[in-house]
């Protein structure tokens, strides 16, 4: 079962280590993203910025992050990744998933990414969500964008 707990001083440094690089070595910039202690310090800084672990029952295998100013009705996703060693076993597609349940829980109507084009894995994970281009390039990320109708009311 996957779930998402907030970075705390009892799991920060796990989170941390968490990669995508295939040697297991954390670097300040993966692939298509900056590592997870380079986002959790910016989301120190800006407090509408939600860092959390991704776990698979009791194990940290990813971390997502998420900006949502209080009563707004728009979020974009900053990060979503699994660590090497635990992909392709569907755990970003039920933390997307998760992720996109408490935005909506919180009134999120629309949430923005942005994604590198080169990551056709990353684009058919958000397609297969209903994200859609929107024809616009920002800092050499194609921006996608989700909408809903109507927000599911709750906390989040």
């Amino acid at each position: 079962m996957i779930r998402l707990l907030p970075i705390a001083a009892d799991n920060l440094f796990d989170i941390c280590e968490l990669t995508t690089n295939p040697d297991g070595l954390p670097t300040p910039v993966e692939g298509y993203l900056c590592c997870n202690g380079s986002s959790i310090a910016e989301a120190c800084y800006f407090p509408d910025m939600v860092p959390l672990g991704i776990y698979a029952d009791d194990v940290p295998v990813g971390f997502v992050m998420y900006r949502h100013r209080s009563g707004e009705s728009s979020a974009m996703l900053l990060r979503l990744m699994i660590d090497h060693r635990f992909q392709h076993r569907g755990y970003g597609r039920q933390a997307l998933r998760l992720t996109l349940d408490r935005l909506r829980r919180a009134g999120v109507r629309q949430v923005t990414l942005g994604v590198d084009d080169a990551n056709r894995i990353a684009k058919r994970l958000y397609a297969s969500f209903g994200f859609v281009f929107t024809g616009t390039v920002e800092k050499g990320e194609q921006i996608y964008r989700l909408e809903w109708e109507t927000p599911v009311g709750g906390p989040a």
